[in-house]
């Protein structure tokens, strides 16, 4: 695992190396999903919705399972996560009301890269301690 994270990268490779078993998965406050998952490397990655609709409605049926793959529809946004077990995570992003809406989902690396979707379909790739862009 790299100290220095790699601003570089491109959404797509980012979301490849999204692998790993499902250790926690939990809904905060206000209506968000928080997933942990730990890759074969023992790294652990953080994937938060904000702005967005998840399935199932019980994210504990989660736990255990292993993140094979992802699929992110261009047009929608929608993402889906095949996990092990014939079992899917599908995250809708909401619609954008405003340009300062929050992203629909943030990923955490384990090297500290912070990959944003939303609102509509916009990335922003940037180091997970720099502070939000304005």
């Amino acid at each position: 695992m790299s100290l220095v994270p790699d601003l570089g990268a491109s959404p797509a490779a980012i979301l490849a190396a999204f692998r790993g078993e499902v250790i926690a998965a939990r809904v905060g406050h206000p209506d968000v999903l928080q997933l942990e998952v730990v890759g074969s490397d023992r790294g652990r990655w953080l994937f938060v919705t904000q702005d967005a609709e998840w399935r199932p409605a019980d994210p504990s049926r989660l736990v255990g399972r292993t993140l094979e793959g992802l699929t992110l529809d261009p047009r929608t946004g929608e993402l889906a996560l095949e996990l092990s077990g014939d079992g899917q995570l599908r995250v809708v992003p909401a619609a954008p009301a405003a340009p300062d809406d929050p992203p629909s989902w943030e990923l955490l690396t384990p090297d500290r890269i912070q990959l944003e979707f939303g609102p509509g379909i916009r990335w922003r790739i940037s180091a997970a301690d720099d502070p939000l862009s304005p």
